[in-house]
């Protein structure tokens, strides 16, 4: 599934999918833009994001809060880290285009 990663985050294994909610939500935080780099400023704010996406596609309570995925970000292994980020990228780059032009679906 394009755009959808599975990471142990929270005490469990949490879906996280990137879709058009998600990139929204994104732009309208002003957190993306022509040329997004990973920080981790923004990762809160991508996990984040994708997990409620994931919630709503599924039709799932969120069973949590910004807050809470801040913290559990601070406790989250770093490569799942990037693994999100990496998926988050790949979800947005345009036919024929490059990594350079996601987020500006």
């Amino acid at each position: 599934m394009k755009g959808y990663i599975s990471i142990n985050i929270g005490g469990k294994f949490r879906g996280i999918k990137f879709g058009n909610m998600a990139l929204l939500d994104l732009i309208s935080k002003g957190k993306i833009g022509d040329k997004t780099e990973f920080s981790f400023d923004l990762i809160v704010d991508l996990v984040y994001s994708g997990l409620v996406n994931n919630c709503f596609n599924k039709k799932e309570d969120v069973d949590f809060d910004f807050e809470a995925v801040a913290v559990w970000v601070d406790d989250a292994d770093f490569s799942d880290l990037m693994k999100v980020f990496e998926t988050f990228q790949s979800s947005y780059v345009l036919e024929g285009g490059s990594k350079e032009s996601a987020g500006k679906k």
